[in-house]
């Protein structure tokens, strides 16, 4: 035969309902690559669980189903197959299993009422046109298998399988946009827990000394030479300095162990306390992550403890920089408050120098950010300190200043939590996974299957 006519293949496949539990294996097998099923059944066995059970996994995935009942009674065959059909389209009616739906919408029980029914009454010999549609306007047996019938309902076979095809590749992709919108929604949330930690830490300290050095030094370099020989008259110093002296004498009383802390050893401690907490609320967060992920207890424990052992990254200068010209402008309107370099340089001193931050949660608690809300709060060093600042009239300074410490030292410590806390424990790994399926672009997958079932699949 000639090989381009060879294109069509009658398997038999073994009994779905003997004995030998091999056969209904293979017989499961072979309809999941079939394209035309052949369903064939004696009417004393068309409602046995075994044959409804195979006649619905035929249902959901045959491209085309032709129903055919066989050894049916010579006599009175027709009305007795017809009988058989809706006796069985009764039965399956109520039967859950036949409302799974199928790839192209329709449910399983849909399918079957639209299948061509045949029939063949008993015989002691084979002959094909012994089969007989339950239906008028059905198709000739034989059409099925040669003919015009023949090629349309393999063609509507091959867009079957390809429409189950396209409906598996759309879940993937859905499944794969939620996933990525899982994971972004997922860092975003870690990432505000960062910043918020190191917000608050950043807010709940103050460097005053280091405010109080840069100040001096541009004022040095900023004042005319004549000018810095120059004395303020005594009546303005001996107002100046009284008041600046009581502040200064006040500030002499505090304790400075509890007021002033050294920043790097300040930060440490509030920062391994904040860990603890981040870590129990990102366990929390993700909890499907908790038990056998990526925030298990001993992977949690191994990086917090590597965390611990890192330097913790040294302020940089941009916050002073901000001030140097607010600082100059205020030589220039108060020239002769330059002579207070003095009280300053005092000033520097009871603040320990650069190396001591005020400690602004000490009083008023943890939930006050900076040296405004401190001293709001009843923080009797931040409040010291905004009253020698107002006294100098540099308040607007020191309020700048401390906005630009805040949000610098901010972003230094949220990227310091997020390099040596977030990243190793979850970060690095659910954005490797989110770059991965970016990469695959879902989207483009989708809009592609919903083209082929526009224009490929209806014909369009």
């Amino acid at each position: 035969m000639d090989a381009c006519l060879a294109w069509l293949i009658l398997v038999d496949v073994p009994d779905f309902n003997t004995v030998e539990r091999q056969n209904w294996d293979k017989a499961e097998k072979m309809l999941r690559r079939s394209e035309t099923v052949i369903f064939v059944v004696h009417p004393e066995a068309y409602k046995d669980e075994a044959v409804v059970s195979q006649l619905h996994a035929c249902c959901c995935h045959a491209g085309f189903l032709a129903y055919v009942l066989t050894k049916v009674p010579s006599e009175n065959a027709f009305s007795t197959a017809e009988e058989i059909w809706r006796d069985l389209m009764k039965f399956v009616k109520h039967d859950p299993r036949f409302q799974a739906t199928r790839a192209d919408g329709r449910t399983a029980e849909t399918f079957l009422e639209s299948a061509v029914a045949y029939f063949a009454p008993r015989s002691s010999s084979l002959n094909i046109q012994q089969i007989q549609p339950m239906h008028a306007g059905s198709p000739d047996f034989t059409s099925l298998l040669k003919g015009h019938s023949g090629i349309q309902i393999y063609w509507s076979n091959l867009l079957e399988t390809a429409g189950s095809g396209i409906s598996s590749v759309a879940l993937l992709a859905e499944s794969a946009l939620e996933t990525q919108r899982s994971l972004e929604q997922a860092l975003e949330l870690v990432e505000g827990r960062l910043s918020m930690v190191g917000q608050r830490i950043a807010g709940l300290q103050f460097p005053a000394g280091e405010l109080v050095e840069t100040i001096i030094q541009t004022i040095k370099t900023s004042r005319p030479r004549w000018l810095r020989m120059i004395s303020l008259p005594l009546s303005s110093v001996a107002g100046l300095f009284s008041s600046t002296k009581a502040l200064l004498a006040r500030l002499r009383s505090r304790d400075h162990k509890q007021m002033l802390k050294d920043r790097a050893v300040l930060e440490k401690e509030r920062l391994i306390e904040a860990v603890e907490v981040l870590v129990a609320q990102w366990r929390s967060d993700f909890s499907s992550e908790s038990m056998h992920g990526l925030l298990k207890v001993d992977n949690c424990r191994r990086v917090v403890a590597a965390f611990a052992e890192k330097q913790l990254p040294e302020p940089h200068s941009e916050w002073k920089k901000a001030i140097h010209q607010d600082v100059q402008r205020w030589v220039q309107k108060n020239p002769w408050y330059g002579s207070v370099l003095g009280t300053l340089s005092e000033m520097l001193v009871l603040l320990g120098g650069a190396a001591l931050v005020l400690d602004l949660a000490f009083s008023g608690g943890l939930t006050h950010l900076g040296v405004g809300a401190a001293a709001g709060a009843g923080s009797v060093g931040a409040g010291t300190v905004l009253k020698l600042f107002e006294e100098l009239k540099m308040k607007d300074i020191l309020e700048k200043a401390d906005r630009k410490w805040r949000t610098q030292r901010a972003h230094e410590l949220t990227d310091h939590l997020r390099k040596h806390l977030a990243d190793p424990l979850v970060g690095n790994a659910w954005r490797d996974k989110l770059n991965k399926i970016i990469a695959a672009d879902p989207s483009a997958c989708l809009r592609a299957c919903e083209s082929l079932r526009t224009h490929w699949m209806t014909g369009k």
